[in-house]
């Protein structure tokens, strides 16, 4: 099976499996009996055990295989699935958080560098961006289902959507079994098993310290991180305008601009290959920002709807571009250890922003109107640093 195919498969499930639970996330977490800032805080250790475990979990999947890797990622995500389904508090649920933060590390870093490696080992190097617009695309269309199915099952009951989700991550597993293998390495390439631990960290150091290509981007995935607090809330600022049932059904016109901007990408990869994908990599906070801000000065149904879809568009049509962009400038031996780097690094930049989130919303009262506040105020922010972002950007590309 083609590279590019069992990685939007794999891929694919393993996202369906997470979105199943997209649309009830929140409610479900309010149901078992926990607050706004609550919530926030299993974020946080999610993302500081996810943290802590991106470079030795990148080093595992550099010397020891990224499907490897990636396979016990899934197997972690298929236990902690099932077992979200009976959280029955706030510490079942902070102890479920925490598990899977750690099995998805063995994914992130992990999958990107898989497909790159692979893609080169079969001679298609130079299909990287397609191959991820391909994959996110695929993906979102996945997710978009699993969103709606998830949030009508949710209708019934809560826990049913996490019951789903550990099904199709059984799935996930078993393909990633079946049609995931490790790349064979050219001739001139230094096997990442023959470094030791520190060695793979140094060059994945020395080569962000010394691409400003690379340090640019890292800069634009935190200032981009700040719009956290849209995908943790929005079902709660949604739910107020719609029943539950419609919440499930909105998720699709939601969710497809994502597609859309995925799509859009794939037809221009070829353009977004050189200069112009900069350009657009620096537009994007901008324009997450300016929704954010629309949406949070809004209390109108349609035009939370018409930011939401914007936002979606442009995190659909970002992702895939930023992926071929980071793995086209990493060498081959580390391409693991360095995804996990940059994760470490913006990941950090997340827990500093999920604690300042949690302290806002402990301070604020627990309502839909502090969370649309803590949107446009971070919608601001977001605009605000794009100048920076689109003043120091790389002026030049490598291939």
């Amino acid at each position: 099976m083609h590279p590019t195919i069992t990685y939007m498969l794999v891929k694919s499930l393993r996202e369906i499996s997470i979105m199943f639970i997209a649309v009830t996330y929140a409610p479900f977490l309010k149901h078992i009996g926990l607050n706004n800032a609550q919530i926030t805080v299993i974020n946080w250790v999610f993302a500081v055990l996810m943290l802590l475990a991106q470079v030795p979990t990148g080093i595992f999947a550099d010397r020891f295989g990224r499907a490897l890797s990636i396979k016990i990622g899934v197997a972690i995500l298929v236990i902690g699935q099932f077992v979200y389904a009976y959280a029955c508090g706030f510490w079942s649920a902070l102890l479920i958080e925490g598990f899977v933060g750690v099995g998805l590390a063995f994914v992130c870093g992990a999958d990107e560098a898989w497909l790159a490696s692979s893609l080169n080992a079969c001679g298609d190097g130079k299909k990287l961006e397609n191959s991820f617009a391909s994959s996110e695309a695929f993906t979102g269309v996945g997710r978009c289902a699993a969103g709606l199915a998830g949030g009508v099952l949710g209708t019934y009951d809560l826990a049913w959507p996490w019951i789903a989700s550990g099904f199709v991550a059984v799935i996930a597993f078993v393909c990633s079994l079946v049609f995931m293998h490790e790349p064979k390495r050219g001739d001139s390439a230094i096997h990442a098993n023959a470094l030791c631990n520190r060695e793979l960290v140094s060059l994945s150091w020395q080569q962000m310290k010394s691409t400003h290509a690379l340090k640019w981007m890292v800069v634009m995935v935190c200032v981009t991180g700040l719009a956290i607090p849209f995908f943790h809330y929005w079902p709660l600022v949604f739910r107020d305008h719609v029943s539950g049932l419609n919440l499930a059904y909105l998720w699709v016109p939601f969710y497809l601009p994502h597609v859309a901007g995925s799509l859009v990408m794939r037809a221009r990869s070829k353009q977004l290959a050189n200069g112009w994908g900069i350009v657009c990599l620096a537009a994007t906070p901008v324009l997450i920002g300016t929704a954010m801000l629309g949406m949070g000065l809004s209390h109108n149904l349609a035009w939370l709807m018409a930011g939401a879809m914007v936002l979606e568009f442009v995190v659909g049509f970002h992702r895939p571009l930023v992926s071929a962009f980071v793995q086209r400038r990493v060498a081959e031996e580390y391409r693991a250890t360095y995804g996990s780097l940059q994760a470490l690094i913006t990941g950090g930049w997340t827990t500093v922003v999920m604690i300042g989130v949690a302290t806002a919303m402990a301070l604020r009262p627990d309502t839909t109107a502090s969370i649309l506040g803590l949107w446009w105020q971070i919608g601001i922010l977001m605009a605000a640093s794009s100048i920076l972002l689109a003043v120091f950007r790389p002026r030049a590309v490598t291939s």
